[in-house]
């Protein structure tokens, strides 16, 4: 994965680093905005326009949202936005960006980290994903963004294909960029390093400056294929609907070395009514699902009795064979 893409980049300013912050501390905060690349205002223009396309209108959630390269144009288009972000560095900067100041933030983690609402896109992007270090860690992310949607949401991710296919036999390295600096004695170098029996691998950057000093600077990620995040995916409840080969929808073929993969959460629960005296609980709970065609269908379970352990341990077996069945693609739902 190249320094382009990769959460993680070298960083060329200094700054009062928090640990809290984790890797993306003042010192990676301060020129995490240069200009190029990602942050080109073509290159935004063509994440924004997707992404507006599928909120419908409806409001957004941004895992990562970082300095707001994306959320704040997002916001002046008219959308409610929010983001979940870890570091207090990179969210100090959204406020004073144009459309930031509109952006709800939370600091948190986006795996665990819950905002208040129901959102019809939850997006992730940059290879953020790679960033959680551990596979039961990536699909805790994958749940906590189906738990936020709305039944016929998206969930959004943007990631690099792993790069193994440039890897010789006994190698484990990859160069991703070599850049010249300002003078025939700078420069930048950097290294994707991967281990694939763990998947993982660690983005390497090593700036030597013109006086000859150098900083070598390591980030460890997880890399993840499609397919590995498709079944994330159904374990959070979501179906796969697009995968396209960059922001422009091209198509996702053998070569390409990124994707942009959007999953639809087809079901969702929700109390439709609840009512009984002190101690006693009435309960009817629905199953809601978005058919191929999209429209919404309704499988509901009644419970009612005291408030005991007991009578809400039925309603919740109730439930999860409803679940089961309507999940598992089993027959009537109602049954």
């Amino acid at each position: 994965m190249d320094a382009e893409h990769a959460r993680g980049e070298t960083p060329r300013s200094g700054g009062v680093d928090d640990p809290d912050d984790g890797w993306f501390p003042e010192s990676v905060a301060a020129s995490y905005d240069a200009p190029g690349r990602a942050n080109a205002p073509e290159a935004v223009l063509g994440v924004v326009q997707l992404l507006e396309g599928l909120a419908d209108g409806g409001p957004v959630l941004e895992f990562a949202v970082g300095t707001g390269r994306i959320a704040g144009p997002l916001a002046r288009r008219g959308l409610a936005v929010s983001g979940i972000e870890l570091s207090r560095a990179m969210a100090a900067r959204l406020a004073a960006k144009p459309g930031g100041a509109q952006v709800n933030v939370t600091i948190g983690d986006m795996a665990k980290t819950r905002v208040a609402g129901e959102f019809s896109l939850v997006y992730l992007v940059d290879n953020t994903i790679c960033n959680v270090l551990t596979q039961d860690a990536q699909v805790e992310v994958f749940c906590n963004a189906a738990a936020h949607l709305v039944p016929g949401g998206h969930f959004l991710i943007e990631v690099g294909v792993p790069d193994l296919r440039r890897l010789p036999p006994g190698q484990d390295t990859v160069p991703f960029a070599l850049e010249p600096g300002h003078d025939a004695t700078s420069g930048y170098v950097g290294l994707d390093r991967y281990d694939v029996a763990t998947q993982a691998f660690s983005s390497n950057h090593l700036t030597v400056s013109s006086d000859g000093q150098g900083r070598w600077r390591t980030i460890p990620f997880r890399y993840v294929w499609p397919s590995e995040l498709d079944l994330m995916a159904r374990i959070a409840g979501m179906t796969l609907c697009h995968r396209f080969g960059d922001w422009d929808r091209s198509g996702f073929t053998p070569t390409s070395t990124k994707h942009v993969s959007i999953w639809e959460k087809r079901w969702g629960v929700g109390v439709l009514s609840r009512s009984g005296g002190e101690g006693v609980v009435e309960v009817e709970i629905a199953l809601f699902q978005r058919d191929d065609r999209g429209k919404q269908h309704l499988a509901r379970c009644q419970h009612a009795g005291r408030l005991t352990k007991r009578n809400l341990g039925i309603a919740s077996r109730q439930l999860l064979r409803l679940l089961g069945r309507h999940v598992g693609g089993g027959s009537d739902p109602d049954a």
